[in-house]
């Protein structure tokens, strides 16, 4: 067995022979080639770490398997041109833990479901499509660190269901995009575009729909709060329902924009 514990990065960059499991508790393992994992039935389990991807070529995690049902940890692609596709349903309701996602890459949920309490999309791009459904059954936000930006596409018919907030553009310093088209939906308790601090979030609806579920606290922009005028949150609709959003933030008590060029 290998096991990355502690903080810090491990790289593996030598053909491995292991045949045993690849268990990840902490920190990040990092690998450039498929080769770097050993074998390719063996069995990698995520209870906290992260996988880093830095080459192309991947695509998925071939025929390694993964504690998926409990899978508790992240993707961190670090290459731009680089994907990795989830086909597994990854958790279930009962599940703790996060799925997070770091670097350039992109990941695709597609004919899967994503069950976790957190889901954190901090870095690339993330797409979910037909068939495929996330759904953080205590928050979920897109943009969380600073100073880079995450972006999440909603396809086909893709979910995604947030119990508690959604955040769009979360912390100071951080960029958070979402784009949702064709018949996708996205329902949050509560939706923040433009968080906190210096956030910014953008959210783009040429089709499908977004709503809330929860509250009255619907603001776009201005108000008498000190901590979050620097926000920025803009919502352009083109197409789509946006609606029953009476737990909304455009913008916090910073600058909010709302553009209704269709739609009822």
């Amino acid at each position: 067995m290998f096991w990355q514990a502690g903080s810090g990065t491990t790289t593996l960059s030598a053909t491995n022979t292991l045949n045993g499991r690849i268990l990840m508790t902490a920190g990040t393992l990092a690998v450039g080639e498929p080769a770097n994992l050993g074998q390719a039935s063996v069995p990698l389990s995520f209870s906290g770490g992260v996988l880093r991807i830095s080459n192309t070529g991947w695509n998925n995690l071939g025929d390694h398997g993964v504690n998926w049902s409990t899978f508790n940890g992240g993707f961190d692609i670090a290459a731009a041109g680089e994907s990795i596709t989830l086909t597994n349903p990854v958790g279930n309701a009962n599940a703790a833990g996060t799925l997070s996602k770091f670097g350039a890459g992109s990941l695709f949920v597609s004919n899967a479901a994503v069950v976790k309490q957190t889901v954190l999309l901090h870095q690339g791009t993330t797409v979910v499509a037909s068939a495929g459904s996330v759904t953080a059954t205590t928050y979920a936000s897109v943009g969380q660190l600073t100073p880079t930006n995450s972006t999440l596409l909603m396809r086909g018919n893709g979910s995604f269901v947030s119990v508690g907030d959604f955040n769009i553009g979360d912390i100071s310093g951080s960029t958070g995009f979402l784009a949702v088209a064709d018949s996708a939906g996205v329902v949050a308790r509560q939706l923040y575009v433009g968080k906190s601090g210096s956030a910014a979030g953008v959210v783009s609806l040429t089709g499908g729909s977004i709503q809330s579920t929860a509250g009255s606290d619907w603001r776009i922009g201005g108000g008498t709060g000190t901590n979050d005028f620097a926000a920025y949150g803009y919502v352009r609709q083109t197409g789509g329902l946006f609606f029953n959003v009476n737990n909304c933030q455009i913008g916090a008590f910073g600058l909010g924009q709302y553009d209704q060029l269709a739609g009822p």
